[in-house]
């Protein structure tokens, strides 16, 4: 293919692409060194991977700022003394065939290769919708948080506007008609462009993370709001330069391991908003120009405040929050600790 064909193919792509999803953007700017089976002439076709690509869609957030994670209390001191989160990737999902569960719903036919690549390159953390009229939950507790004995942790985006790369931040669907026919429609789509000779290795990396939106309605009750990111590394040599450069600006890491089900998994190690703002500043490869871009192109996550599981007991939450009060004293913003509403439920 000519490099004037290459790009009559990528606007045609592009233009039926907004018609499903107004805002995603079709690219061939990133030099791709090497061969590639999904590059032409050097350069590789790839959908933005932007925030603002789920304005108007069903997985936007419409200015939900705060968010509840459950957790156990080892993984939240694992959170405060690393200064970061850890996105997984699919193989460590409970439920190893949730990717699958739109592909099969619809009758999509993906190959298995390119369903494994995904399992292998997309990253979620999950948490759910939170405000402090409602509170907790306590079927998430139940489910998520040791059954009141662990930890809410109440993470607040720092993001003044929505411009960050490379991480998106959605809605999970449960029983959305709607938007399931139009993310089949997209599949149908990148399908036949494929066909034509566009990204023949596999779909849009995009595409793979909106079916990351999808879940079997019996998990409604979560109200899940998922953060994604893509990271394809060589499975052989476990080496990747997707972490190296922007958007991820050489500031996060990632890493391996055998999950329960003896599988290779991996994580991403995303830095909360503290220690972002520290690796940013310090950076000396970075003009002054160049930190604010990075600070406004990072998706940056603080956490607002603790809250322990109603079956905590009240010596705990004093000591956490003195721990909290001497963490603050070197540099991590004092973080407030208080109990479930459900606590008084129990007491009673």
């Amino acid at each position: 293919m000519t490099e004037n064909e290459i790009i009559k193919l990528g606007d045609s792509f592009q233009a039926e692409v907004e018609e499903i999803v107004p805002h995603a953007k079709f690219a061939f700017g990133s030099y791709w060194s090497g061969s590639s089976e999904d590059s032409f002439g050097g350069y590789k076709q790839e959908l933005v991977l932007k925030q603002d690509a789920l304005n108007g869609t069903a997985y936007q957030i419409d200015g939900i700022r705060e968010y509840i994670h459950y957790t156990t209390t080892n993984a939240l001191f694992s959170i405060l003394n690393e200064g970061e989160i850890r996105l997984s990737d699919l193989n460590h999902l409970n439920d190893p065939k949730e990717f699958d569960f739109l592909v099969n719903h619809c009758s999509i036919k993906m190959e298995n290769e390119q369903i494994e690549l995904f399992k292998r390159s997309l990253f979620v953390f999950s948490m759910c919708e939170y405000n402090d009229s409602e509170k907790d939950d306590f079927n998430m507790w139940r489910l998520y948080g040791n059954n009141g004995n662990g930890i809410g942790i109440v993470f607040e985006l720092a993001n003044e506007s929505y411009d960050w790369y490379n991480y998106l931040v959605g809605k999970v669907n449960y029983n959305n008609p709607i938007a399931e026919q139009k993310l089949c429609k997209l599949l149908n789509i990148a399908k036949a462009y494929q066909e034509k000779g566009l990204n023949t290795r596999r779909f849009s990396a995009l595409i793979g993370m909106l079916l990351l939106f999808h879940k079997n309605p019996i998990w409604e009750i979560e109200k899940e709001v998922r953060i994604a990111t893509f990271c394809e590394y060589d499975p052989f040599t476990l080496e990747s330069s997707g972490l190296d450069s922007s958007p991820h600006w050489g500031m996060e890491k990632l890493s391996f391991y055998l999950n329960s089900r003896s599988k290779e998994s991996a994580y991403i190690s995303h830095n909360l908003e503290n220690k972002t703002l520290i690796q940013i500043n310090n950076n000396q490869n970075l003009d002054a120009e160049n930190k604010l871009k990075a600070l406004r192109n990072s998706l940056r996550l603080r956490i607002k405040k603790v809250i322990l599981g109603y079956n905590v007991p009240d010596q705990y939450c004093e000591n956490l929050q003195m721990l909290m009060y001497k963490l603050a004293r070197h540099g991590t913003p004092l973080i407030r600790v208080e109990h479930s509403k459900w606590r008084n439920v129990f007491d009673s």
